[in-house]
């Protein structure tokens, strides 16, 4: 993914949410997580 267009503005607001980790690295992790798990 070279960039993203989300607008986290409307979540923000309503539910006080905000990303802590940043979607690069998120995904990382993610990837990290199913290869471990799945023994890929």
């Amino acid at each position: 993914m070279f960039e993203t267009c989300a607008d986290l503005t409307r979540v923000q607001q309503a539910f006080g949410f905000a990303p802590k980790v940043p979607l690069e690295e998120g995904l990382k992790r993610f990837v990290e997580w199913f290869r471990s798990y799945y023994k890929v």
